[in-house]
């Protein structure tokens, strides 16, 4: 009891006090494509103006998904602390609009939360961000919202498995959030992060449970790569954060699936297809997402953290190839900025390039599928790479409550403290949130 108390205390002050080290990184690899899209997201797309011409702070231009907030503050924040990136001024702007994103997101929750239904995309699509304010502002109001949000879609997924519907699914839900939960938990240290990891696994063990088929060594029975995609960046920190081979197989065997079945080797071009037997738009012929490749990319680069295998490094290395190649144009808005948009079609080539309506190549899903959140989910990526290269000696690590001092399940006595620090007061606050979050 003495020692684990001891634990305990060591841990809690290094959570709270103790910032990361920041080592520079220099972004050699695809530098080039890095720097136009951070320049043009930042230079065009930073402010969206309200009816009046004021910017609506923290929310960026031609965000279609409702998830620049989620994925724009990780990248940033990353920068703000890099001194190989820019000078004083270009770090410290980076950080301004890194916090104000934070910003926008937290009065969108507190919009929700006071009952305004409108705002509820924005709220929950991008909710994911405050771990990123968190890992660098260590404040505690972003503790209590995650783990009061984490605490209710515990409660949802456990009661409503498909409950974003059926193109997401089941997989996809749990492999999204036992990812962000044992995310947080490595973030978080010691407070609340065992709280977090006990829900990220179970989610992910929810999921193997009912959709792992051990003959076909794959998920669900359809081929989907988003899905596969999720479950796979959850897979990585599990096995980071418990050390069980079964999850590497399970992943290991994933991409063999992903590789075998949805690999276009046929045309030339490259790029993984979004499905195989079942087509979401089949108007368009077979269709490839950037924002897929680089969730496969993101789950190879934790993959690589955990494991050190620079294989993984090789295989996000093509994803992101096949991105720069063929989901990569001029910005026809911005002419000589570079954007990458949302997905490539048999029938009409990049979407964007038909506007007409009446045109059978015409899209009916995005006339102009260009997204912020998936290019600065692109930035990550590629900045990601880099760090771990040359960085490589760090790797692997393990993840989780105070890294390799407490790993698996916390001790009961230190789990039960820090509940009693912190936990107690989110926990005020999850009866109502539960209730606006559970509409009829």
């Amino acid at each position: 009891m003495t020692r684990n108390l001891a634990t305990l205390l060591l841990c809690l002050g290094l959570a709270t006090f103790s910032a990361p080290n920041v080592n520079a990184v220099t972004v050699d690899e695809y530098g080039d494509l890095f720097d136009a899209v951070l320049n043009n997201m930042l230079d065009n797309y930073a402010w969206e103006l309200d009816d009046q011409g004021s910017p609506i702070i923290g929310n960026w231009d031609a965000d279609e998904m409702y998830d620049s907030t989620l994925f724009a503050p990780d990248i940033l924040y990353r920068l703000s602390k890099d001194p190989d990136y820019g000078d004083d001024a270009a770090r410290a702007r980076v950080l301004g609009l890194a916090d104000q994103t934070v910003e926008f997101e937290m009065d969108k929750l507190g919009q929700y939360l006071l009952g305004d239904d409108s705002v509820m995309l924005e709220a929950f699509a991008g909710a994911p961000c405050i771990i990123d304010a968190f890992r660098e502002k260590r404040r505690p109001m972003h503790n209590m919202v995650l783990t009061a949000a984490l605490t209710i879609v515990q409660g949802i997924i456990a009661e409503d498995p498909n409950f974003l519907g059926d193109y997401m699914g089941y997989v996809c839900a749990n492999g999204l959030v036992g990812f962000y939960a044992l995310y947080f938990a490595d973030v978080e240290g010691l407070l609340t992060g065992h709280i977090a990891q006990d829900i990220g696994l179970q989610a992910l063990e929810d999921a193997i449970s009912r959709y792992w088929d051990p003959v076909e060594e794959r998920f669900w029975p359809i081929y989907n790569l988003y899905e596969d995609g999720w479950m796979l960046m959850g897979l990585a920190y599990a096995y980071g954060t418990t050390g069980d081979v079964e999850y590497k197989y399970m992943a290991d065997a994933v991409m063999a699936e992903i590789d075998t079945n949805l690999w276009d080797d046929v045309s030339g071009n490259g790029g993984y297809w979004e499905y195989t037997d079942f087509m979401y738009k089949p108007e368009l012929g077979p269709w490839k997402k950037l924002s897929t490749h680089e969730r496969i990319a993101r789950a190879m680069l934790h993959w690589f953290e955990f494991t050190g295998d620079p294989g993984y490094l090789d295989q996000a290395r093509k994803m992101l190839d096949y991105v720069e190649a063929h989901l990569c144009t001029e910005d026809c808005y911005q002419a000589g900025e570079t954007v990458c948009y949302h997905h490539w079609t048999t029938v009409s080539g990049l979407p964007h390039l038909i506007s007409d309506p009446d045109d059978p190549g015409y899209d009916p899903y995005y006339e102009y599928p260009f997204c912020t959140g998936c290019n600065f989910n692109l930035l990550i990526d590629i900045y990601l790479l880099n760090k771990f290269v040359q960085q490589s000696a760090n790797y692997p690590r393990t993840a989780g409550p105070c890294g390799t001092m407490v790993t698996g399940t916390a001790p009961t006595p230190a789990k039960a403290l820090a509940a009693m620090l912190l936990l107690s007061l989110p926990g005020l606050f999850i009866p109502a949130l539960k209730r606006l979050l559970r509409r009829d």
